[in-house]
Formats: C-alpha cells, sequence, structure tokens
C-alpha cells in the first residue's frame, strides 16, 4: 500500500486503520476523483470529510502573501464548527442528556398515504429532568437588531412539530447589543405560548 502522506505520524495511523477497509476495493486516486457520490439524510455527516479528501488528491491548497512572505491557510465553516464546540460543551455539562441532530420529526404528512416530509433536525437537544425537551439552535452571525425572520420561523416549526418542547434557545457568539438579548413568545391561534430565548456566549 502506497501512501500519499510522508509525514510518519500519518502513515502510522493509516497502517491502523486499513484493517477497518478490508472488504473495501482498492482503487486509484484518479478513479476515486471521477467518482459521483450523491449526498442526503443518511450520508450528509460524511460530506465535509469528502470535500477535503478531493482538495487534498487535487492537491489544492488556498495560500496568501503578506508582502514578500507566503501564508498557507484553511477555510472551515464556521456554523458548523460553532454548531459542533456548542455540542461538546453542553455535552460535559448535560452528559447523557445530549442530542446532537435529533432525528425523527417531520413538519408535513401527506394526508393520503401518511408519508412525512420536510425533516426538523435540531442542532442540540437537550432532555429535561421533567420529560421535556429544551433545543438549542446555534447561529454563526451576529444580529443587528434582531434576529432573521425565517430563523424565528424555524424555530417555531420546531416547537409547533416536536413534542414535550419546553424552550427553544437561538444562540449567537458574544455581541453588546443588548435589545436583542431577552425572552420571547412564540404565539400560536390558540394563545398558547411557547418560550423562545435569544442568547450569546462569549467565546
Amino acid at each position: 500500500m502506497n501512501f500519499v502522506s510522508n509525514a510518519s505520524h500519518n502513515k502510522r495511523r493509516m497502517k491502523y486503520l486499513l484493517p477497518t477497509f478490508s472488504d473495501f476495493t482498492t482503487i486509484n486516486k484518479e478513479k476515486a476523483l471521477l467518482k459521483d457520490i450523491s449526498f442526503n439524510s443518511t450520508n450528509q455527516n460524511d460530506q465535509g470529510s469528502y470535500t477535503y479528501g478531493k482538495l487534498f488528491f487535487k492537491s489544492i491548497s488556498s495560500t496568501l502573501n503578506a508582502g514578500n512572505t507566503p501564508i498557507n491557510m484553511m477555510l472551515f465553516d464556521m456554523n458548523a464548527l460553532f454548531e459542533l464546540f456548542i455540542f461538546k460543551v453542553t455535552t460535559i455539562v448535560y452528559k447523557n442528556k445530549i442530542s446532537y441532530q435529533m432525528c425523527g420529526n417531520y413538519l408535513l404528512e401527506w394526508d393520503s398515504d401518511g408519508k412525512k416530509y420536510i425533516a426538523l433536525r435540531s442542532d442540540i437537544t437537550i432532555k429535561n429532568d421533567k420529560d421535556s425537551y429544551s433545543i438549542v439552535d446555534t447561529k454563526w452571525k451576529i444580529p443587528k437588531t434582531f434576529s432573521k425572520e425565517y430563523n424565528v420561523y424555524h424555530m417555531n416549526s420546531y416547537s409547533t412539530s416536536i413534542d414535550k418542547i419546553k424552550e427553544i434557545i437561538l444562540l449567537y457568539p458574544l455581541v453588546y447589543n443588548k435589545r436583542t438579548i431577552d425572552n420571547y413568545h412564540l404565539i400560536d391561534s390558540n394563545c398558547v405560548k411557547r418560550m423562545l430565548k435569544i442568547r450569546t456566549i462569549d467565546l
């Protein structure tokens, strides 16, 4: 097996992992790049690794220059990174009460056959002591005056379509606009109020 990496620690890790993929057929780099892989709800978590792997195989990287000094860089999806960071932190606090991108809830059901559409995947779901749930939805943005309307619509879909929701928290990086940081209530046609909290966190 020939490795692309020249780093000894990478080679050791790859040799350790190779037996896991013993049932897979080995193909060369050129054939791998020609593979057309589509992503859906079952494999979407692997899309980031697949994209970075393609960049690696194609030897693509981004660089900047400061005068005559070249600067290497790597770009990250800060929305995904912020979401994962908050999940890791909340896991330390709440341990096994945390669910990441909880599945099984849908927004629509077809009358003809009961088939469900538009899956709802909350970023972080916390199970409370009284058999209720809190949802934390992270946003890597700085709201200037208030949260975007489509974000609130999204939170409303969680509150109406997922059972036993106690509160929903929209979580942003720390900002100093105190007007936005407060408690609100989503209201339905029966005047039932459901808690929406907008909060920030100092990173």
